[in-house]
């Protein structure tokens, strides 16, 4: 098992073990997620960490975009004027 599989595989059997007691982690124990809902707790646990994970992601794609273009501009530039 590579050890990306492992670290996912800790963290979805942790996702598990909180989503088995929600009232521990609610602002509201009693009242958030009790109700029987699309979405329930390990659900939206998932949803919120796939949405930073999308934006990590574009994040770096930003950067290295970024970084490759201002790489890019002196050799442009120097080219242009020669």
């Amino acid at each position: 098992m590579k050890h990306s599989d492992a670290i996912k595989a800790l963290l979805l059997a942790t996702i598990s073990e909180i989503a088995d007691d929600p009232k521990l982690y609610a602002v509201n124990p009693g009242k958030d997620f009790t109700r029987n809902r699309k979405l329930g707790f390990h659900e939206t646990i998932m949803v919120l960490l796939t949405m930073g994970a999308i934006v990590s992601k574009k994040n770096c794609i930003d950067i290295s975009g970024d970084l490759h273009q201002h790489h890019q501009r002196p050799h442009s530039i120097s080219n242009e004027k020669s």
